[in-house]
């Protein structure tokens, strides 16, 4: 009989503290969570045969869920009692860490999926889009996305140089000089042939 629903990265973080908790984004992407209420909606979970209970606490992004746990600390060779801090949802996270930090900020993501993100002060969901709360409340992140992007990544290399094969970290090094405020890099898996 189900007791509790996690996502991934909730239950690692249950794992390491036996907190179950998730953040604001984690919980939209789930399509269970009310954002305008900021709670699980008992209507959508009702329409999966779920209870509300089963999920989460939601908690913001850079909340402590817990600390870690001694059999946590003693498999990675860690210190019992290390704050664990409650993380953010994969897209959101690689926008926040790319350093976008303002409405109106916008990075092109080009790994295995691919994808465009702009932030914004207000949530504007639109059908054809993704929108999740940021790490930084109030803004919003909305973004396109293409889950085939590591196969157009190869054929734009090709279709633009195709006598020289550029590897990826060649690719990295390129977008490494590229101006401050912009940001083009290839994820760590994407697909290499």
């Amino acid at each position: 009989k189900v007791q509790h629903i996690l996502l991934s990265k909730d239950y690692l973080g249950y794992l390491l503290t036996g907190s179950r908790i998730t953040d604001p984004s984690s919980a939209t992407s789930s399509m269970l969570y009310d954002v305008s209420r900021q709670e699980w909606s008992s209507k959508l979970c009702s329409i999966a045969n779920l209870e509300p209970d089963y999920l989460p606490e939601v908690l913001p992004s850079n909340a402590q869920i817990g600390t870690l746990l001694p059999v946590a600390a003693q498999q990675f060779g860690l210190q019992n009692g290390i704050p664990v801090i409650n993380g953010s949802l994969d897209s959101t996270a690689e926008t926040f860490c790319a350093k976008l930090t303002k409405p109106g900020d916008l990075a092109i993501r080009l790994a295995s999926a691919g994808g465009v993100h702009l932030l914004l002060n207000q949530a504007q969901p639109h059908p054809k889009l993704i929108t999740y709360p940021y790490p930084v409340p109030p803004i919003w992140l909305v973004q396109a996305g293409t889950n085939s992007c590591a196969s157009a990544v190869q054929w734009i290399r090709k279709a633009l140089n195709p006598s020289e094969d550029i590897s990826y970290d060649q690719w990295d090094n390129l977008s490494s000089r590229s101006e401050e405020h912009t940001s083009a890099s290839s994820h760590p898996s994407a697909s290499r042939k």
